[in-house]
Parts: structure tokens; C-alpha cells; sequence
């Protein structure tokens, strides 16, 4: 029986069934058994003697395993979640195996032996608790794809330079100290993932990889990195946090040249003593249980300004504060559009409405904020600074005009009102390290009330902040990226970005301290 190519095999029915497949063994090439909790049932995989693809997944395989020899046309081997504790070295009799894959087991140890499998190109060991990858990894030369992340290795072999097939290594999640220098040897590396290490530095070879388009050295103690870095033409992505790139570029964010406005000192982002809202938040630490480490939670509260929605607007009031419907604009043509179609109209602030809430804002005109689609994700800010009633409703057909018609919130516009609040991290800040203050913290309704709208307010996330997103995107440090508007569910205006989600618009500060609103950066947490 001939061996099919990967392209062929997929043409080939898939059985799942272990009776259906035993009336005609003969018939199964490719098998799947999932949650399969007999082990003397499925050892009947044998008797499939044409085989040559298994995949096996939350199943006990504790006899089907030291057998499987009896299948050597095997080719694609998947083992995920099925309790293997020591590799099988059966396995290793498979000399036709092009793919394997034994994720999510618990193995410690590899066998030299794998060198042998020759004509391995894919091969996944990814969520195990592997510490050494054995010499003879260096024999696999036709390896496409190597798979080692989530498990404890802590140095790779010298060896690893003769994978010169190699297009994509994944080691994140290790215990990685180095990179050996023969990672420039790697010559068709396209994918290199290294975040969640130890790693103090890389080595310079790395920068020879030509064909390296991805690199991801994230949640590292990184303290030197290679310049060449920053000049590796083919290097489409690299993932890094935003105060490490000066380890190998300029990072410094670039201002637009219009006048600064106002001082860094009056861009009062954090609640200070002299706050309408230091005593509430003092008095919300103090009912959390969290006095003594109320100082550390102070140091971190911002400022913020909560937007209720109120009443229906009925447009009968130019440049009042709005969420939803349409903007009042200059001139029509100021609205934003991608090939004719309009934007997301999203809110519009009156800064002198805002004045007594907010101290670094523009004292008067309007804000108006637009989004080309929750897809996309690009934002813009509209800053109107002449007078209010010289503005004109620009009004378009609705979702047929509309760049994103899933994203129609026009059809009910509210006014708003605003709050002085505190708002706080959702994850417990630096320097709070008792487990019992860590859940007081956590599970405090009163440092933690729910805000759906807010200016200069914590965005929950999933991973990194909109401030952090900004900042690996488009420059600067995370802490000099300001939270400029927070937009989320909202039943009057109908506001639903994805499932629920959070939309978030970020300003440089030296960009607020300028009233410069041309350059901002929008994520949405869903």
C-alpha cells in the first residue's frame, strides 16, 4: 500500500468510529478517537493495518501505545491529553512518522534515540515537563516545525544549528537562561517564539536570520539586546514590551511641533490629597479591609471621570455632550470616511460641559470620536475648537452609508452626565503580596464598581493595556499613554463592540499636553 502525501490523506475519509472501521479494516487510513476511556477497546486500532494518520485525544492509550510498531505505515501520530508519562518508545520504530505531536502529557524525558526518526518534519511536544532536549535533535534535518513550549527546558544543544529545514520554533514558556549562538545557523527561520524565559540577552547571530519574519521575546529579564535588531529588513514583527526597545533602538515618542498647552505638572492624572474623591477612595480602602496598604493603592488611583447616559438627545441643542447618533461638525465633509463610506460616529464631548470634572482637557470646544470599524480598529479624534453654535448636524442613510453596518449607532442618541470618580487597576497593584489582601483587593465591590464609560479610567484586560498597546505600537513608554475616552455596553444607546467589550481610546500625554488629538490609538477588550 502506498504512503499518501498530507494533501492526499486529507481527501481520505476520517473514521471515528471503532466498530464502523473494523467491518472493513482495510478501508482506514486515517483514524480519530476522542475520550475513548477503554484501553482494551481501542488497542482494536491495530487490527486498522493500512493506518498512517492516529489521532488520539483524552483516551487511554496505556495499551495501545507499546504496540504501535504493528502499524508502520503510520505518518501522522497525535497524542494530546492522554496521560503519557515516559515517551513510547515504540514510536520510535516508526520510520515512515512525518508528524508527531504529544502535547498536554506529562513527559520528563526524551529518548536519544528520536534522532533516528529521519524523516520527521513536524513535531509538536508542547505543555509537558521536558528539562533536556537530548543531543540528538541535530538529526532531524527535515524538520519543518518544532514545538517546545510550556515545559522547563533551560538550555538547548548546540545541535539545534543543523535543523537547517527548520521554519518555525516555539519555546515559549520555559526555563531558557541563553540561546546558543547556532541559532544563526537557522538560515530559514521564519517564526522564533521566546517570551516567558530567563533570558538576559540574545545572541548577535540571530540577527543573521534573513528569513525570520516573526520574533517574540516578551516577559523576559532582558538587559542587553543586539542593535541589528532594529535594522532587520525581513522582520515584520517583533514582540517586545515598549520601556525594553531602548535596549536597541530609539523608542522616544515624537511629538507633533504644535505649542505645549499645558505643564506635565497640571496634567493631574492620579487622585491627590486635595481631590473631591481622595476621602471616598480612602474610606472604600479603608471598608475593603486594605488599610495598611492603603498608600500603595492611593499611589495608583486615577482620576477619572464617569459618562452616564441620561435622556434621548433630539439634536434640538447643537455641541451638547452625546453618545451615539450623529456629530455636529464644522462642515459635513470633516466626517470621516473610507471609499465614500461614513465611519462609527461613536460620542461627541462638550469640553466646557466637562470643564468641572476634568483639569487638562481643552477648557472649551468639542471632542468627537470616530472609529472605522471594530475590525480595524482605527480611530480618530476631532477637535473643534470655534464656536459651538456655528456647528450642523452632519447626518447620513444609516447603515447602508456606513463603512461597518453591523456597528449602527445612530438611531438613538443620548445626552450624558458626568461624575468625579477614583478609578483603580482590576489586578491587585505592586507591593500588595499577602494572599489574603491580594483577594480583599480583588473582591472589593467598592474599589471596583462597575463604569462602563469613563475618561482617564483602568480598562480591564484579558493581557496587556490599551496604555501598554499603545506604546509597543506607536512609541513612548506605557505610562505616558493616558486613557482619553472609555466606551462600553450601553442598552439606551445600543453600544455593543463585540461581545460586550470594552473600547478604549489612549493619547500620548505629550500629544494631550499640545491639545493635539490627531494621533491616538484604540483597542477594544471584548
Amino acid at each position: 500500500m502506498p504512503l499518501y502525501t498530507d494533501e492526499e490523506l486529507k481527501k481520505i475519509p476520517e473514521f471515528e468510529d471503532l466498530e464502523e472501521g473494523l467491518r472493513d479494516p482495510g478501508k482506514v487510513f486515517r483514524f480519530l478517537a476522542y475520550r475513548q476511556e477503554s484501553a482494551e477497546a481501542l488497542v482494536q486500532v491495530l487490527e486498522f493495518k493500512n493506518l498512517q494518520s492516529l489521532s488520539i485525544s483524552l483516551s487511554d492509550v496505556s495499551k495501545l501505545l507499546p504496540r504501535l510498531q504493528e502499524l508502520p505505515d503510520l505518518q501522522n501520530i497525535y497524542l494530546q491529553a492522554c496521560s503519557i508519562h515516559a515517551f513510547p518508545e515504540s514510536i520510535l520504530g516508526l520510520h515512515s512518522l512525518r508528524s508527531l505531536a504529544v502535547g498536554n502529557n506529562s513527559l520528563r524525558e526524551l529518548p536519544s534515540e528520536m534522532g533516528g526518526l529521519k524523516k520527521l518534519e513536524s513535531l509538536n511536544l508542547s505543555q509537558n515537563e521536558i528539562c533536556r532536549i537530548p543531543d540528538s535533535f541535530g538529526q532531524l534535518i527535515r524538520l519543518n516545525t518544532l514545538g517546545l513550549s510550556y515545559n522547563q527546558i533551560e538550555e538547548l544543544p548546540e545541535s539545534i544549528g543543523n535543523l537547517e529545514a527548520l521554519e518555525w520554533l516555539f519555546l515559549d514558556v520555559n526555563h531558557l537562561k541563553q540561546i546558543p549562538e547556532v541559532i544563526g545557523s537557522l538560515r530559514k527561520l521564519q517564526s522564533l517564539t521566546l517570551n516567558s524565559n530567563r533570558l538576559r540577552t540574545l545572541p548577535d547571530s540571530i540577527c543573521k536570520l534573513a528569513r525570520l519574519k516573526s520574533l517574540n521575546i516578551e516577559r523576559n529579564p532582558l538587559e542587553s539586546l543586539p542593535s541589528q535588531l532594529a535594522s532587520m529588513e525581513g522582520l515584520e514583527r517583533l514582540s517586545i514590551e515598549a520601556e525594553k526597545r531602548a535596549l536597541f533602538m530609539n523608542w522616544t515618542y515624537k511629538p507633533s511641533s504644535k505649542p505645549v498647552q499645558v505643564e506635565v505638572s497640571d496634567l493631574k492624572l492620579f487622585v491627590a490629597p486635595d481631590s473631591e474623591v481622595f476621602q471616598p477612595l480612602k474610606s472604600a480602602i479603608f471598608d475593603a479591609g486594605l488599610a495598611e496598604v492603603e498608600e500603595i493603592i492611593v499611589g495608583v488611583a486615577r482620576e477619572a471621570v464617569e459618562i452616564q447616559s441620561t435622556i434621548p438627545d433630539d439634536y434640538s441643542q447643537l455641541g451638547v455632550s452625546r453618545l451615539g447618533g450623529f456629530p455636529d461638525l464644522e462642515r459635513p465633509d470633516t466626517f470621516p470616511k473610507t471609499d465614500g463610506q461614513h465611519w462609527i460616529f461613536l460620542a461627541q464631548l462638550n469640553l466646557a460641559e466637562l470643564a468641572p470634572f476634568n483639569s487638562y482637557l481643552p477648557r472649551s470646544g468639542l471632542l468627537s470620536f470616530f472609529l472605522d470599524s471594530t475590525e480595524r480598529l482605527n480611530g480618530r479624534v476631532l477637535f473643534i475648537e470655534g464656536k459651538i453654535d456655528e456647528l450642523r448636524t452632519a447626518r447620513h442613510n444609516g447603515a447602508d452609508d456606513m463603512l461597518s453596518p453591523d456597528d449602527d449607532y445612530s438611531q438613538q442618541p443620548y445626552r450624558v452626565n458626568f461624575k468625579r470618580i477614583f478609578s483603580l487597576p482590576h489586578r491587585s497593584p505592586d507591593g500588595i503580596v499577602s494572599d489574603q489582601a491580594f483577594e480583599q483587593y480583588r473582591n472589593s465591590e467598592s474599589l471596583h464598581e462597575t463604569v462602563d464609560h469613563q475618561i482617564n479610567g483602568y480598562t480591564f484586560t484579558q493581557h496587556e493595556s490599551p496604555q501598554e498597546q499603545a506604546a509597543n505600537k506607536l512609541r513612548g513608554q506605557p505610562n505616558e499613554w493616558v486613557p482619553l475616552l472609555q466606551l462600553g455596553w450601553d442598552s439606551n444607546v445600543v453600544f455593543c463592540f463585540w461581545d460586550a467589550g470594552i473600547l478604549s481610546f489612549s493619547i500620548h500625554q505629550e500629544d494631550l499636553r499640545r491639545y493635539d488629538f490627531s494621533s491616538v490609538h484604540v483597542t477594544l477588550e471584548s
